[in-house]
């Protein structure tokens, strides 16, 4: 067992996040960047609905996105519920869906919160 006294914890807890990075073996970079990937994709699942998912109309703009083809597109829910031709909210959600091959979205104001607050969107 190895112990680190509290000297040591203290020029750690200073160093550059880059030069850390830079001193850590090959094992314990795919260690740490395999944590990273982890903890940033379990804070993303709360964030984005499935595109499955109809987005309320009554929240406002909504972006959606599709991972397969790396299309983004910003909706003003409203606005395209007075301009559309299909018969149900929902229907002309999905036919969006579709043409655009769409996965997730999020609530623009959800979004706002999370960049403008740190996250705390609930």
């Amino acid at each position: 067992m190895i112990m680190i006294d509290d000297k040591d914890i203290e020029v750690a807890a200073r160093l550059d996040d880059k030069e850390y990075y830079d001193r850590l073996s090959d094992n314990d970079r795919c260690f740490f960047e395999y944590g990273f990937r982890r903890g940033y994709n379990r804070a993303l699942k709360g964030l984005f609905h499935p595109a499955s998912e109809v987005p309320r109309n009554d929240n406002g703009e909504v972006l959606a996105f599709s991972r397969i083809f790396c299309n983004r597109k910003l909706y003003n829910m409203n606005a395209m519920l007075d301009k559309t031709t299909c018969n149900t909210y929902q229907e002309m959600w999905e036919e969006q869906v579709y043409m655009f091959q769409l996965s997730d979205w999020i609530f623009v104001d959800e979004l706002f919160d999370l960049i403008t607050k740190g996250g705390n969107h609930d």
